[in-house]
């Protein structure tokens, strides 16, 4: 695979994309919104119509687990 000189470069390398909106981001998942389940069979359409790059936005906090209680530190003396 050749890398792309430049920032440029690299972006003409990658149209035509296309942009999978906010579908991930649905609560209580990517269905909710009336959208199908993304799966291979979306990619393989979007190849065969000559996509070259799918931009995949997706908000990791709703898909995180809460962060483990603090610790107190030791007194300092």
């Amino acid at each position: 695979m050749l890398v792309p000189a430049s920032a440029t470069d690299a972006v003409a390398a990658m149209e035509p994309s296309w942009n999978l909106g906010n579908t991930l981001d649905a609560i209580p998942d990517e269905t909710s919104w009336g959208n199908p389940k993304v799966a291979k069979d979306l990619f393989d359409t979007l190849r065969a119509q000559g996509y070259r790059s799918v931009r995949i936005p997706v908000t990791w906090t709703d898909h995180q687990s809460p962060p483990p209680p603090p610790t107190p530190s030791t007194p300092r003396t």
